[in-house]
């Protein structure tokens, strides 16, 4: 009975940084599957704005000159007709993408090839794996609401507080009660729709993939979106668990302007 076994290894990575050397490294190492050469090694590149496109089948190229500086994606494919084994590598300049291996076939070869290249794209990670993660388990996206609402709470009551310190007749009225309930159910509003947007920001400032050397990419233009959030949520909390000291010091400053 004749069959034909076909061994198939996959693998996704987040959080790498790779240079021009890298990529090089990348695809000289799946062009070196057959060393009789009867295989075919494709590279696809596209630009950042996606109006260009190159192809080539020499790994040197990343390293020339023509090698575009502002990345949108790259796939380096290969396939070795004789020796039945394809090899796949993809990535992109998008939060939305993970990088994709795939090592398909029935040569000895597979596992070998599937394990150096997966071995050699580990070695290039960077900081923020976790926290990319985080961002897709709802119990960590939760937590962050949580915060975000705590945060936005923190933000209303030291206005309030404030205020009042400032104008006593104010505590108490109602445009304090009417202002509170305006505050409790931006606060709510906040807290249910805060999960989408901080998945967002967290993968869009810490994006699968970032590029480095002579090339750039489109992200991470969240970063700055990032720090924004976090000072956003922990500075507030900060401020109100010392409001006290804040108050006394509104205190102060009305005392000696009056």
């Amino acid at each position: 009975m004749a069959f034909e076994r076909i061994k198939s290894l996959k693998a996704t990575f987040v959080r790498i940084g790779l240079n021009q050397n890298d990529l090089a490294t990348l695809a000289q190492k799946i062009d070196e599957v057959g060393a009789d050469r009867q295989g075919k090694l494709n590279i696809k590149i596209k630009s950042a704005d996606e109006e260009d496109t190159y192809q080539t089948d020499d790994p040197g190229f990343f390293c020339s000159r023509k090698m575009p500086a502002r990345i949108g994606s790259i796939k380096i494919s290969y396939r070795h007709y004789k020796e039945s084994i394809e090899c796949s590598l993809s990535f992109g300049d998008s939060w939305r993408k993970d990088i994709e291996l795939s090592v398909e076939g029935t040569d000895s070869q597979v596992t070998e090839l599937f394990h150096d290249l997966k071995k050699e794209i580990e070695n290039k990670r960077i900081w923020g794996k976790f926290l990319f993660l985080a961002a897709e388990k709802l119990q960590y996206l939760l937590i962050g609401a949580v915060l975000v609402a705590a945060g936005t709470y923190s933000i209303f009551d030291i206005v309030l507080d404030s205020w009042a310190a400032l104008h006593p007749d104010f505590r108490g009225s109602t445009a304090h009660l009417v202002i509170g309930s305006i505050c409790w159910a931006i606060v709510l509003v906040g807290t249910m729709t805060s999960p989408i947007w901080i998945e967002q920001a967290v993968k869009k400032s810490l994006p699968p993939i970032e590029f480095s050397g002579n090339l750039s990419g489109n992200l991470p233009k969240g970063r700055k979106l990032f720090v924004a959030l976090a000072m956003f949520v922990f500075i507030p909390i900060l401020v109100n668990v010392f409001s006290e000291w804040i108050l006394d010091l509104f205190k102060f400053w009305a005392s000696i302007n009056t």
